[in-house]
């Protein structure tokens, strides 16, 4: 059914390469035929040029005819929290608004990307994570694998999501193995980066529609 399925990408931090691997996924989710919206509701550090991530998400997803204003409501040129970046603009977040600007798309699939880490501040009162909840959808975490530290980030992000009761769909290690991560993420499909078309197969599978014709998991 169109624009029954969405699918959420947070990362373990700023910069862990959400957008990348986003892109990546959306192609692949084309090449087997599907057709693919895009929103980032919130975006800080904005640039408006062919090279921002909602530019980016919008060339992967050329079949979906949306506007940046759609894709990104909520801009901001200051690369602070979100949060801080509506403070510096004088805008005020609010939450239900952000929730309501990432409703399924014109497309069988919504993919939303949020802004920063999982516990990055969204609002006031929010985190990324809020939004995540909210949306409850099919979700990737994203992780930055190159640096020391960076597993314990990573798996206090996944730790944080699991908590919440959003579903982990997998974890995408950017920038460095994923062996050493996935010894402690338990049953959570961990992959590195280059392993697209298992994180498109696992995505596909989750999905809402996917799972109403073809009942079982996938892993």
């Amino acid at each position: 059914m169109k624009g029954r399925d969405r699918v959420v990408v947070v990362g373990s931090g700023t910069n862990a390469g959400k957008t990348f691997v986003a892109c990546r996924l959306i192609e692949d989710l084309v090449v087997q035929g599907r057709t693919v919206a895009v929103c980032k509701p919130v975006v800080s550090g904005f640039v408006d040029d062919d090279q921002s991530d909602p530019a980016r998400l919008m060339a992967a997803a050329s079949s979906a005819s949306l506007s940046l204003q759609q894709v990104s409501p909520w801009r901001f040129a200051d690369a602070v929290a979100p949060d801080e970046a509506a403070r510096r603009a004088g805008v005020t977040i609010q939450f239900d608004d952000v929730v309501a600007a990432c409703a399924a798309g014109p497309a069988e699939i919504t993919l939303i990307e949020t802004a920063g880490g999982v516990m990055s501040p969204l609002t006031e009162q929010h985190t990324q994570v809020d939004l995540v909840v909210a949306l409850a959808a099919p979700t990737v975490l994203v992780v930055d694998a190159s640096y020391l530290g960076s597993i314990s980030h990573g798996l206090s992000a996944w730790q944080v999501l699991k908590a919440r009761g959003v579903v982990v769909a997998a974890v995408v290690c950017n920038r460095g193995p994923s062996e050493p991560f996935a010894r402690f993420a338990g049953d959570t499909l961990v992959l590195d980066v280059d392993e697209r078309e298992r994180l498109a197969a696992r995505i596909t599978a989750l999905l809402p529609s996917s799972l109403f014709q073809q009942p079982g998991r996938v892993s």
